[in-house]
């Protein structure tokens, strides 16, 4: 009987998710936004990314998307500005991680998720 071994490739992930100010507050709306790294290895600390570093990195981005959409933006609208954040955060990630995904998540269900 032959038998084979089969390799299932390994990546490793890091996430973080923060809250996404809008343009106009809605009581009881709002949307995050969650950024995911990924790598096929890990740095010497045994991590993807520094949690604390992606963190300050998506703040900083968030501050200058602040106002950028509204609850009601189309998707066209969300995935421009997805689109945009995660090419702006591609710069903040180890040069053997990316950007694998970027979702905004909204208090409803709905998720419109990006990956670049």
């Amino acid at each position: 009987m032959d038998k084979t071994i089969t390799y299932i490739p390994i990546s490793f992930e890091a996430a973080v998710q923060r809250k996404l100010l809008l343009k106009e507050y809605i009581n009881g709306k709002s949307i995050m936004v969650e950024v995911v790294a990924v790598s096929k290895s890990l740095d010497e600390y045994d991590v993807v990314v520094d949690f604390r570093e992606l963190e300050l990195a998506l703040d900083e981005q968030l501050l200058l998307l602040c106002g950028a959409l509204s609850y009601d933006s189309d998707v066209k609208e969300v995935l421009a500005v997805a689109l945009k954040l995660a090419e702006n955060m591609a710069s903040k990630v180890p040069v053997f991680a990316k950007i694998a995904e970027v979702s905004f998540v909204y208090d409803c269900g709905r998720r419109v998720s990006l990956r670049p």
